[in-house]
């Protein structure tokens, strides 16, 4: 595995209550409040080519980019995306102690301020403001779970998955498991009744979770949750899923229109056909016969 290199250092400026104003979690609090979250930064840098994060490794702190940049490594160590001064990333480790979905590594010499998850933790009771940022970044990371679901439909024979499907998926795994190895049928059906708008049985909540252990061990882990994660795609609400499907197909109609690879199609595409004719089936099959699940 890369060796890690980092070392403490001062010596740099200090970021200015507008970058931590920028960040979105941030947004909105007060002077005081902004210095109070800067004073417990740490500040740190990383020498050009040493990693700053690894993949899998617990999170419980997020790093602001004073300068340099920073690449995003995925398992197979390719690189698909970067990130400069002034932003941001590690946030969501911070909020749900969710393990390292990507390795972090220096692009160049880069210097970072580090927030750890104990001192955000103290000014998350003392502001509900942070509170409500923090119902809203999951709101919207449930809201993209949702939309890579359908866009399953979509390569129903697919057997791998992109790189933002896999973040997506593992984020709300560790959201509702509470940063946990495993998803426990309570967990379960919070996020059942969140996919669905309708209220579970604990039977029926029982029969997605035999249905998603696919080693049949009595656990749902994450790799098993990435396993039978096509299995969730049927129980979306119907409407969430037209909608959801319709948007999907403008964005492969305008690749396509953009490629000129093959002509646009109208909004009874096959895509959005497939997805519609899904999901009001199974919805209706998951509520009739449970006993495909068991």
């Amino acid at each position: 595995a890369p060796s890690r290199l980092h070392m403490s250092t001062d010596e740099f400026s200090q970021v200015s209550l507008e970058h931590l104003q920028s960040v979105s979690l941030f947004e909105g609090l007060s002077n005081a409040t902004l210095e109070s979250i800067k004073a417990k930064m740490i500040a740190k840098k990383f020498a050009d080519g040493s990693y700053i994060v690894q993949i899998g490794e617990p999170a419980s702190e997020m790093f602001f980019i004073v300068d340099g940049q920073v690449e995003y490594i995925d398992a197979g160590y390719n690189v698909f995306s970067h990130s400069s001064a002034g932003d941001v990333f590690g946030e969501l480790g911070l909020l749900y102690s969710i393990p390292r979905t990507a390795s972090v590594r220096a692009a160049t010499d880069v210097h970072l301020l580090v927030l750890q998850q104990k001192d955000f933790d103290e000014f998350r009771k003392e502001n509900e403001v942070i509170n409500k940022k923090i119902a809203a970044i999951a709101t919207r990371r449930f809201d993209n779970f949702k939309y890579e679901l359908v866009k399953l439909a979509f390569s129903p024979d697919a057997d791998t998955f992109t790189e933002s499907q896999l973040s997506s998926f593992q984020e709300v795994f560790f959201i509702y498991s509470e940063g946990s190895k495993s998803l426990t049928k309570v967990q379960l059906k919070k996020m059942l009744g969140d996919l669905s708008g309708k209220e579970f049985t604990d039977e029926e909540v029982a029969a997605v979770h035999r249905t998603l252990d696919k080693d049949n061990d009595g656990v749902l882990s994450l790799e098993d949750f990435k396993i039978k994660i096509r299995t969730l795609k049927w129980l979306l609400d119907p409407n969430d899923s037209v909608e959801l499907a319709g948007k999907i197909q403008q964005e492969l109609d305008e690749d396509a229109r953009k490629r000129s690879l093959v002509p646009n199609f109208d909004g009874s595409s096959f895509g959005v056909g497939i997805v519609v004719g899904i999901v009001a089936a199974s919805v209706l099959v998951f509520a009739s016969h449970l006993d495909q699940f068991k």
